[in-house]
């Protein structure tokens, strides 16, 4: 049955019972779910609990600043829906608590941000929780906290640039002693909050082409005006470019390692990119004349310590499946022939057969994008079986590794950022 909102206000709470009397429902129990989408409607219903009751599956859900952070029903009930709302013209309701047996807060219509399918575990999704804009009583009404002011955003960004020049110059630092010195500057941010705006400017830093700060891992669902902050910040540091210049174009080595083996660590998780469509605009015009994480990707010392380190660990690898034979075999590629074969290292399967490595190196977090030729893209779906892709990370400090096996098209977001001109 089509259910209406005209008598469900922005801001008051409800129960389950409530609105089932008022949706005609003959009992709440047709609301029992997390997710509720009535016959023959558009509407995608989510009723959502911070703290749960103990016999319940703990989904890890939340929302702060503006965000939702939610984990999908384990059977996967509507997620295919509320993935493609915004396609198919599907409206997304939500109705928040911070613990069971209490009343919900109705948020209003919310979007989808970001989204990870998952098959065995819960999928996660991000929303974006427009209400938040709205100030509320926090006490009563549990919601989101009102939105952060551009001054706040300046004191927080001034803050975490001084943090990252300190990191990029090998210094100690404590994020604890700096949280708590900006933390009276702001309007009572939690410690939460303060910890996810400095993971939304990381990943404003990456839009621009700058490193970010180990340990706040990048969150995409920032909004126009922190990064107008970050890019005005940056942009206008002499002495931050100065500090990034000498880091991404220091010489490296391959640091000693123990364990090398234990070094590998799964990808990423691949994410939707941002829908923030004016945001991408903005991004478009104020882009960074300078991508400092394209200057430390061509840096040879680097790329050569990278791919070194990699071929200790094919070294390591085939020793420990009992095939010295073909560890003697391993053939360091660029070095060999050069770099237009479109990959750095051969190695081998146990079973003998290629294993094609192509060696990205970088001083920074695991989510740094890295920078790749037509041909390297190109070898990957020729050779897709054979194909690896051996990302190194924090490679200077703690270095770890993950690997991509196949056409890199299929793992990765791809993004243009050079043509090549000519005349015919």
């Amino acid at each position: 049955m089509a259910v209406s909102f005209a008598q469900i206000e922005i801001g008051s709470t409800y129960s389950r019972q409530l609105l089932a009397e008022r949706w005609g429902y003959r009992s709440y129990q047709a609301l029992a779910r997390g997710v509720v989408t009535p016959k023959s409607d558009n509407k995608i219903i989510l009723f959502v609990t911070a703290e749960k009751q103990s016999s319940f599956e703990q989904y890890a859900d939340r929302l702060d600043n503006g965000v939702l952070e939610w984990e999908g029903p384990t059977d996967h009930f509507g997620e295919d829906r509320i993935a493609s709302a915004a396609a198919t013209g599907d409206e997304i309701h939500l109705f928040y608590r911070t613990r069971h047996h209490s009343e919900f807060l109705y948020c209003g219509r919310i979007e989808v941000d970001e989204h990870v399918r998952r098959k065995v575990r819960p999928s996660r999704f991000v929303f974006r929780v427009p209400f938040s804009d709205r100030p509320i009583n926090r006490d009563s009404a549990r919601g989101a906290p009102q939105p952060w002011s551009r001054r706040e955003v300046e004191v927080l960004v001034s803050d975490y640039v001084s943090m990252l020049a300190a990191e990029l110059r090998h210094e100690d630092y404590s994020k604890t002693a700096h949280r708590r010195a900006v933390a009276p500057l702001l309007k009572a941010r939690t410690d939460g909050s303060i910890e996810r705006k400095h993971q939304n400017v990381s990943a404003v830093l990456i839009e621009l082409g700058f490193p970010y700060i180990s340990g706040y891992k990048p969150l995409s669902n920032y909004q126009a005006l922190l990064f107008d902050v970050v890019a005005d910040r940056v942009g206008n540091d002499r002495s931050l470019a100065g500090t990034v210049r000498a880091a991404v174009e220091a010489p490296a080595a391959s640091p000693p390692v123990d364990d090398l083996l234990g070094r590998l660590e799964e990808p990423p998780e691949p994410v939707t990119p941002t829908s923030y469509r004016e945001i991408r605009e903005r991004q478009r015009k104020i882009r960074s004349s300078v991508n400092w994480l394209e200057i430390e990707a061509r840096n040879t010392s680097l790329g050569r310590a990278g791919e070194e380190f990699a071929l200790r660990f094919e070294r390591a690898r085939l020793l420990k499946a009992g095939k010295a034979g073909l560890a003697d075999r391993i053939e360091h590629v660029s070095v060999t022939s050069g770099d237009g074969e479109g990959f750095d290292i051969r190695s081998f399967e146990v079973n003998g057969i290629d294993r094609l490595i192509e060696v990205k190196t970088t001083a920074y977090g695991k989510q740094t994008p890295f920078f790749l030729s037509r041909n390297e893209l190109d070898v990957s779906q020729r050779r897709a079986v054979a194909y690896h892709l051996y990302r190194l990370f924090r490679f200077s400090r703690n270095p770890g590794l993950y690997i991509l096996n196949g056409r890199l098209a299929d793992s990765c977001y791809l993004d243009p950022i050079q043509f090549r001109a000519r005349f015919e």
